[in-house]
């Protein structure tokens, strides 16, 4: 996995969501701003690291690492 993708689940817990509701929901077009679900055999997910934190309104290096806050 890329620096810049994250997997679901850990993307679950940063929303603060069951992954099964994030994975329902990205199916079903929504949560484009942090990536998108495509449908080939399998679902298939890809979430932005750097969009998630933004999505959530914190600080993210130019490696899409979240900054760490005193």
């Amino acid at each position: 996995m890329t620096p810049e993708r994250i997997p679901l689940p850990e993307a679950a817990d940063l929303l603060g969501c069951d992954p099964q509701f994030l994975r329902v929901a990205m199916q079903q077009g929504r949560f484009k701003e942090i990536g998108f679900a495509a449908k080939r055999k399998r679902w298939t997910y890809y979430i932005n690291r750097r969009k998630v934190y933004q999505f959530l309104g914190r600080e993210v290096d130019l490696n899409g690492l979240q900054v760490e806050t005193p």
